[in-house]
């Protein structure tokens, strides 16, 4: 399978979805792209994931990423950080 516009090196998440666990699985966004990075991988931090956290009172959720550069700087740490609310 091959996507216009991602390259060999990039990082990207792919996402499909359907009504029911056995049911006819459909590409997210027409080509199942969900997410696409192409940074250096030598950046001190990028994101690899967001989670909207459902808040129990009115409508806010509150949305966190996992930050890493875990294996590239010894230095360097992977982090969960609270975006925004």
């Amino acid at each position: 399978m091959t996507i216009d516009g991602i390259g060999d090196k990039d990082i990207y998440m792919l996402g499909y979805v359907s009504n029911s666990l056995t049911g006819t699985y459909r590409p997210m966004n027409g080509s199942g792209l969900v997410l696409h990075m192409d940074l250096d991988t030598d950046d001190i931090t990028w994101n690899y994931s967001h989670f909207a956290v459902p808040q129990k009172r009115g409508n806010n959720v509150v949305i966190t990423s996992y930050m890493t550069n875990r294996g590239t700087f010894d230095d360097q740490h992977s982090t969960l950080h609270q975006a925004s609310s």
